[in-house]
């Protein structure tokens, strides 16, 4: 099974969805993956939860240095998924390669409340239990979040800074075709030009060298960011 959704960042429009593959006695379109599973996100939380407000509001930059070495806080020991550290890494690395060390502490830097607050500016709210875990940054969600809702989310990036939910309607018209209803773009400034423009920049070097690097060989430019989940 797998879902697939494509969002116009400028306006907020679908242009594309599969919600999953019909099975057994399922009735057909009984269950759309795209809104209706919540799963954890994995490392595709780390631009939003961890980058986006320390870049907008804690003074980090993409040449930052945070250090890729073992650490543990009250407990919890982040690990890297290749198993090893490289000692400081620039932010641009960090994200590039997802590693998830510098994540944790650069989340732990700004305080994994203001990580959350920022989330919730682009719609992904988390439980009370949540709020203060360091897990967050890895993408340990107790609720999970749909492909819709991290789509959204993601469009500030491309968007200049502008939160926008999704849409699969655009009016509403009656035979004679009067418009009955039309949607009016709606959107929320949650991030500068300058933050959104540097995050997706960056998320330009994963299909550059990073984690996403098979992307590389395309036609066009690609920004994107990669997530497993155990």
């Amino acid at each position: 099974q797998a879902a697939v959704l494509v969002l116009d960042p400028r306006t907020g429009d679908v242009r594309g969805m599969m919600g999953g593959r019909n099975e057994g006695d399922y009735q057909l379109r009984s269950f759309n993956r795209c809104t209706g599973a919540y799963r954890q996100p994995g490392s595709t939380i780390k631009p939003l939860a961890v980058y986006a407000p320390a870049l907008e509001w804690y003074g980090y930059t993409t040449a930052t240095p945070v250090l890729d070495e073992r650490v543990e806080y009250a407990g919890y020991r982040p690990t890297n998924y290749s198993g090893t550290s490289r000692g400081l890494v620039r932010v641009r690395e960090a994200l590039a390669d997802s590693i998830n060390i510098p994540a944790v502490r650069i989340y732990h830097d700004i305080g994994p409340r203001n990580g959350a607050d920022f989330l919730e500016t682009v719609g992904i709210h988390l439980a009370d239990a949540d709020r203060n875990s360091l897990s967050v940054a890895l993408g340990g969600i107790s609720q999970g979040i749909s492909p819709m809702e991290l789509s959204e989310a993601y469009t500030v990036f491309p968007g200049g800074g502008r939160y926008r939910m999704a849409s699969c309607v655009r009016s509403v018209r009656d035979a004679g075709g009067k418009v009955l209803w039309e949607q009016v773009p709606a959107y929320e400034d949650v991030l500068s030009e300058e933050t959104a423009f540097l995050i997706n920049d960056m998320l330009k070097s994963t299909t550059e060298e990073g984690t996403a690097s098979v992307l590389r060989d395309l036609p066009f430019t690609v920004a994107a960011k990669t997530g497993t989940v155990q």
